[in-house]
């Protein structure tokens, strides 16, 4: 059954510019899925990319944007939380302490990295938290016993941090 291209426009902005994902947009537009993607193959090989043209769309739109905000606060209450734990606990050695430190410090890193394309502004965040590994490293190597002061002076400066760069 041939379908008008007004079908086809209709299934391409609810794809492109509404972000839904084919198979509801095919179904808002009374396609079969088969139809949709055989539209958006054929678009493609014609220089309309459909999925470039969505994240051009999401990019311009903040949409990608609001999404790396969402992952990094969502990860930065988590971090938090999970340092507050780590403070708490009597029980782990100050080496032991540190190398939990250091674990969590790494995976901030590697949030921020992942949201750096998403989000420019994170790249000085970035910059921030690699001082503070850096220092990190250094008191644990040069000063161990002052591992318990920094952890306290690092708990109130990571608000700091995250109020600076990246929250």
């Amino acid at each position: 059954m041939a379908h008008p291209k007004e079908k086809r426009d209709l299934v391409r902005r609810k794809y492109v510019f509404e972000n839904q994902p084919l198979e509801l947009a095919a179904t808002f537009s009374g396609v079969p899925l088969a139809t949709a993607r055989t539209w958006k193959y054929a678009a493609k090989e014609q220089g309309d990319d459909w999925d470039k043209a969505r994240s051009a769309h999401l990019f311009a739109g903040g949409g990608i944007e609001t999404v790396g905000q969402t992952m990094l606060a969502g990860f930065l209450v988590q971090y938090q939380s999970t340092f507050e734990d780590l403070e708490k606990a009597e029980n782990i050695a100050p080496i032991e302490k540190s190398k939990a430190l250091a674990s969590l410090t790494d995976s901030y890193l590697k949030v921020i990295n992942a949201t750096k394309k998403m989000l420019p502004e994170t790249q000085a965040a970035a910059v921030a938290v690699l001082v503070v590994e850096a220092l990190l490293n250094h008191i644990s190597e040069v000063y161990p016993d002052k591992l318990q002061d920094f952890a306290l002076i690092l708990q109130t400066f990571g608000t700091v941090i995250e109020r600076k760069f990246g929250g």
